[in-house]
């Protein structure tokens, strides 16, 4: 996927704090805000081509980002405004689709995810846009508010006294073509929110995804909210995930199984996941695989396996982010077979998960050890009683 992050503004609402440098620099918990945006890109995409589109003090982020080869800066010739400076990005690169984020704005989501649904709406509904919103329940004064029918966005409305509303997150997807068609009627130097935006809107061509109450956003465009952010992002930003174990909890065991004519999901295996994703968790496999280090399988055939199975389970609209595995024997006494902890630990410091309000899903006495282990409530999936129980947790949820 490519991503344009808008980054050229000039930070008016941080003039008080006098910074010399260019907002998206600002110090975010040890990095630069645009340092963190970059990053979170990459955990979810490693083939990302990302844009960053630059202006006011510009050459700062450009010397930032100067080895690093999968950032491209996008130099704004002069101040060109939000709008202008997609019209001048799409003019001078040849995309077919792109994601758009804002330089001031940290997110906390799958970008994987939305990646995937989006591709799954344009390619299904013929859809040129889509815009990721949240529902704001206090005062929404400071974001612009959607209102929204069936899959479109109707209306459009820029910074106004309202609460309980559906507010943007500054993340859009866009076909290139299209939108490079209707933004050619545009001048030089616009605004997107302001000027484009509610006339793109009346066309019905906007779609919306909305997020779940875990799924967060965080605008450092103003003194009181950058210093929230500065003080709290990492704690914050935290999002429960769901581990599921793979053997007799996803697919079928056979004994070792990494062939791939023996795959069979078990019963309401999509369902589970599809739940859990629908409420916000992040999902994620981990398991046990010792068939590798007793030379009954190679690792390359789980893989393939365990990248089958993600595939598959996607398809179906159940999303899992990310599997991991232990691929050592009990005789060998490592710290990553269950029920140690270390898989787990390892994907809590790595997508920044929330342990205490995470679960884990499996059906042997490894994996429920495992949870007691790190703290956290496990469910047995051969019980037909945890069964309900999931269902009522997650209704509690």
């Amino acid at each position: 996927m490519n991503y344009l992050i808008l980054a050229g503004g000039t930070g008016t609402r941080l003039e008080s704090l006098n910074f010399n440098l260019p907002k998206p620099m600002i110090n975010i918990s040890g990095k630069p805000a645009i340092q963190r945006i970059v990053d979170h890109i990459l955990l979810y995409d490693n083939k990302a081509n990302i844009y960053i589109s630059t202006f006011y003090k510009g050459e700062e982020i450009r010397e930032f980002f100067k080895d690093e080869k999968y950032v491209h800066i996008v130099n704004e010739p002069e101040k060109l405004g939000t709008g202008g400076a997609i019209k001048f990005f799409l003019e001078n690169f040849q995309i077919r689709e792109f994601c758009l984020l804002n330089g001031d704005t940290l997110i906390n989501f799958d970008l994987g995810f939305f990646a995937y649904e989006w591709k799954r709406v344009k390619d299904n509904y013929s859809v040129n846009s889509l815009v990721l919103l949240k529902r704001v329940k206090g005062d929404c004064s400071d974001y612009g508010t959607y209102n929204v029918e069936g899959s479109k966005v109707i209306s459009f409305r820029e910074k106004n006294e309202i609460s309980n509303a559906l507010v943007s997150t500054g993340v859009y997807f866009f076909k290139s073509s299209p939108l490079k068609k209707v933004l050619g009627k545009y001048p030089k130097k616009f605004s997107f929110e302001e000027e484009f935006l509610p006339e793109y809107i009346k066309k019905k061509s906007l779609a919306y995804f909305e997020l779940t109450d875990f799924d967060l956003f965080f605008d450092i465009g103003t003194p009181e909210k950058l210093e929230i952010a500065k003080k709290n992002f990492l704690t914050l930003s935290k999002r429960p995930g769901v581990f599921f174990d793979r053997d007799n909890t996803l697919v079928h065991d056979d004994g070792y199984n990494a062939d791939l004519t023996n795959y069979l999901v078990m019963q309401n295996s999509y369902l589970f996941v599809k739940l859990f994703q629908s409420l916000g968790y992040q999902v994620f496999i981990v398991s046990n695989q010792s068939s590798i280090n007793r030379k009954i399988n190679n690792l390359r055939k789980v893989e393939k396996f365990n990248n089958f199975l993600i595939d598959d389970f996607r398809s179906k609209g159940a999303y899992i982010t990310d599997s991991v595995f232990c691929p050592h024997m009990p005789s060998e006494k490592c710290n990553c077979r269950k029920p140690k902890t270390l898989l787990v630990d390892n994907l809590v410091n790595k997508y920044n998960l929330l342990l205490k309000k995470s679960v884990f899903v499996g059906d042997s006495n490894a994996d429920k050890n495992l949870a007691k282990n790190s703290g956290i409530i496990f469910f047995d999936i051969q019980s037909k009683n945890s069964k309900k129980k999931i269902f009522k947790y997650l209704k509690f949820l």
